[in-house]
């Protein structure tokens, strides 16, 4: 009897959800930004939406491979790192910003270490990003592969089996 490989679905639900609270807090800032009276133009609007694209496109292609995904390793680690990234993004400079206005405000008014952390942040979160998404390839490569079949020869022989 025929039997179908189980569907793998958590990475689109895992990316549909971060799609929506990257829409969510991406929205939470246009609106706060727009409410202050900051004039915005079309680019400036559209870099707030650019994560929560990449989850939803990624979500309609785990979706799409949800049968084929054999390796599911790859995938959690694109999950795991892309979410941290996200995350990483705005905890860390808040976390920073908070210790750092804590222990040493002279230091906050020094450009210099504004930079330095800013830098350091973006890096590190463009870092983990390119790092997910090479898993994010290898799972679509794998997922698009084809099959290795192994060709049986059969021979006329019964005693070739017992003799290999």
């Amino acid at each position: 009897m025929y039997m179908q490989k189980r569907k793998f679905t958590t990475p689109f639900w895992w990316m549909l959800v971060m799609g929506i609270i990257a829409s969510a807090i991406s929205m939470g800032i246009l609106y706060f930004l727009m409410s202050q009276g900051y004039r915005m133009g079309w680019l400036i609007r559209l870099s707030l939406f650019y994560l929560p694209v990449i989850m939803f496109v990624e979500a309609v292609m785990y979706w799409t491979i949800r049968t084929r995904i054999t390796y599911r390793r790859d995938a959690w680690n694109h999950l795991i790192l892309f979410t941290g990234a996200y995350v990483f993004n705005y905890v860390v400079r808040a976390l920073i910003m908070a210790v750092f206005i804590l222990h040493s405000p002279a230091a906050m008014r020094v450009a210099s270490f504004m930079r330095t952390v800013s830098y350091g942040q973006m890096g590190l979160f463009w870092g983990l990003v390119i790092v997910a998404h090479v898993f994010f390839a290898r799972v679509l490569i794998k997922a698009f592969a084809k099959p290795l079949v192994e060709e049986v020869v059969e021979s006329g022989n019964l005693l070739d089996d017992v003799l290999d």
